[in-house]
């Protein structure tokens, strides 16, 4: 039997969902480890394969995919708050034109240090646009 897992590890609590191949549905939440937040999805992901009568271990090899969602990031954004955050993309071979549009609008607010490249952000059918806009504090 085959799984689809969505998880969302949010500043107070880690929420998931999961459905099999006969529709059969099972949500619940677990309270974020602040320090340790993949031992949050790991303890959602060990409810899930409770609530099914299965292995951790044959959940996660009979689950495809797993979508793993944060408010932690945005949270940390929006109060100005935490580490660093960084570029994370599908073709790092343009960085040097990333960080020069940073450093043009970020003189004294640093938000990014780190550029990782990756081989896909997600299934193509799954991406969608989002419009946004930016506040700059005073300070950058």
């Amino acid at each position: 039997m085959g799984y689809r897992i969505g998880i969302d590890v949010g500043g107070t609590f880690t929420d998931f969902v999961a459905v099999n191949t006969d529709q059969q549905m099972y949500s619940g939440k677990t309270p974020t480890i602040a320090t340790d937040e993949a031992a949050s999805v790991f303890g959602g992901l060990e409810q899930i394969a409770a609530h099914f009568g299965i292995s951790l271990q044959t959940l996660l090899a009979e689950t495809d995919p797993i979508v793993l969602g944060t408010t932690v990031v945005t949270n940390t954004m929006l109060e100005f708050a935490g580490a660093n955050i960084g570029l994370i993309t599908t073709n790092i071979q343009n960085y040097e034109e990333y960080f020069a549009v940073r450093r043009e609008y970020f003189t004294k607010f640093n938000p990014a240090s780190t550029g990782v490249q990756v081989a896909a952000l997600a299934f193509e059918d799954l991406l969608l646009e989002v419009e946004a806009i930016a506040y700059l504090p005073d300070e950058a």
